[in-house]
């Protein structure tokens, strides 16, 4: 699955190295923008999957593509999206860790010789994977979400021996359990951690949770490293932590 985080490296490869898996393909795209003008920018290619394709524009802006259509859909562009929706000017700088992802319009692109719908995103590009020398906060934070997910993932009642699927009561109780838990950390910041950074970390991905369940009820969550990346500030920034499971399990059951 060719997600955000994977758009990020590609695109760092095709800046500094000049290489990424298509050679960076220039391509016209046409783009009914969401207040229905029409235009037609001139990309660079980076890379892409069934579900997302990924683009750079002139400026070095992340340009994504992506399908979203049930009940394969790609949904986490579209929640980082609405996440963006929600601040104002003046709040913005409070939610560093949440990636600026925002929804420009749609476009329509060809997938097995079919015209297929494409929502479009753009983002700053993040250094992407989270490298190992992050600022010690950034690290600290990536350690402490993955401990939470891992803990969460414990507390959840599937049948860890079979390794059945996840119905979404059971992503329903993953999602509550791992809310419950992170809230307990808003005022306990690991050692040698800036409190308030800390606590507007916490904040963000509180944030991100509750509004993931506007958007779907088989969300679970992931922290790789490969799925967070830093912003110019040294920032950790949540690029890739949610995944729809359903969506995840219909696409490899169709093999679409």
């Amino acid at each position: 699955m060719f997600n955000l985080a994977d758009a990020m490296i590609a695109a760092h490869q095709e800046l500094e190295y000049n290489r990424n898996p298509v050679d960076g393909q220039q391509v016209d795209v046409p783009i009914r923008l969401d207040n229905k003008k029409q235009i037609t920018i001139r990309l660079t290619y980076i890379g892409g999957g069934a579900f997302t394709k990924a683009f750079l524009d002139d400026a070095g802006t992340v340009v994504l593509a992506t399908r979203e259509e049930p009940p394969y859909g790609e949904m986490t562009k579209r929640l980082l999206s609405m996440i963006q929706d929600s601040f104002t000017e003046d709040n913005r700088y409070l939610w560093v860790n949440i990636p600026d992802v925002t929804h420009i319009g749609q476009t329509g692109l060809m997938v097995k010789g079919k015209g297929t719908l494409f929502e479009v995103y753009t983002s700053p590009l993040y250094q992407a994977p989270l490298p190992s020398d992050a600022p010690l906060d950034a690290r600290k934070q990536a350690q402490f979400l993955r401990n939470r997910i891992k803990a969460a993932f414990k507390k959840s009642s599937y049948d860890k021996a079979s390794g059945a699927m996840f119905p979404e009561a059971v992503c329903k109780e993953f999602i509550s359990n791992i809310y419950k838990d992170i809230s307990k950390y808003k005022y306990k910041p690991f050692k040698g951690c800036d409190p308030i950074k800390w606590l507007r970390f916490i904040q963000a991905v509180l944030l991100m949770i509750e509004l993931s369940q506007l958007i779907s009820k088989t969300w679970l969550m992931e922290a790789p490293d490969r799925n967070l990346a830093l912003d110019d500030e040294g920032n950790l920034i949540l690029l890739d932590i949610f995944f729809d499971y359903q969506a995840l399990i219909n696409r490899e059951r169709d093999n679409v």
